[in-house]
């Protein structure tokens, strides 16, 4: 993601959490009473100017009935519809296979299918995928550019690598992070199955923590 992309995605963000909290009827004082954080730093994140924090992003998906992904724009669905259509579309099932269930009377299956939390599993775990793939992606990158850092290169340099490898990877890992605790909270026998995806984010943990020690080296050695 470049930066320009990336603005445009907080400002999107943003917007998302504009728009939730004037549908609410709240002042950005009161959500940042939810949040632990000042007014000014609200208008912030509406502004798209600062990154919402996990811990801050959780609380006010919480406090505005919503999910992380819907105010991430991974989802544009603002609430989960307990419908039997979005049931089908999350387990895979085709149109036609919809309609027959309409007219079978499999009382306990149908309410099944309508269950609020399975299409909240499923919703998440397809989310998780994704993150996981961009995980993955800007995992190599880190690694890519962790392993440019030098002696020959002054340490500004080396500091600018160290940087701009910790921002590539550290927003998806923590988002990614989030949605596996949010899923192993609605069902963690589910993440226990997860294992390519949890093989990714100990790949990016490890590099997270080699840029953090790096760091600390570049800055002991000049």
């Amino acid at each position: 993601m470049s930066v320009t992309e990336k603005n445009e995605f907080w400002v999107e963000v943003g917007e998302r959490l504009r728009d939730l909290r004037i549908d609410k009827g709240v002042s950005q004082e009161e959500v940042g009473k939810v949040a632990g954080v000042g007014r000014s730093l609200v208008n912030m994140w509406e502004s798209g100017e600062r990154q919402i924090k996990i811990s801050a992003l959780y609380d006010l998906a919480e406090y505005y009935h919503t999910t992380t992904d819907y105010i991430l724009c991974r989802s544009d669905c603002r609430v989960i519809e307990a419908t039997l259509e979005s049931a089908a579309r999350y387990t895979g099932l085709s149109d036609k296979a919809v309609n027959n269930l309409r007219n079978v009377n499999y009382p306990s299956f149908i309410s099944y299918l309508e269950n609020p939390k399975l299409i909240k599993i499923c919703d998440k775990i397809d989310s998780i995928k994704d993150l996981a793939e961009e995980v993955e992606v800007k995992t190599e990158r880190a690694q890519k550019l962790l392993d440019r850092v030098s002696s020959e290169y002054s340490r500004d340099y080396n500091e600018q690598l160290l940087k701009e490898a910790a921002d590539t990877l550290q927003s998806p890992y923590d988002f990614c992070r989030l949605a596996i605790y949010e899923l192993s909270e609605l069902n963690s026998e589910v993440v226990n199955e997860m294992f390519d995806t949890r093989r990714t984010i100990e790949k990016a943990r490890d590099v997270l923590q080699l840029l953090r020690e790096t760091s600390e080296a570049v800055k002991t050695n000049y």
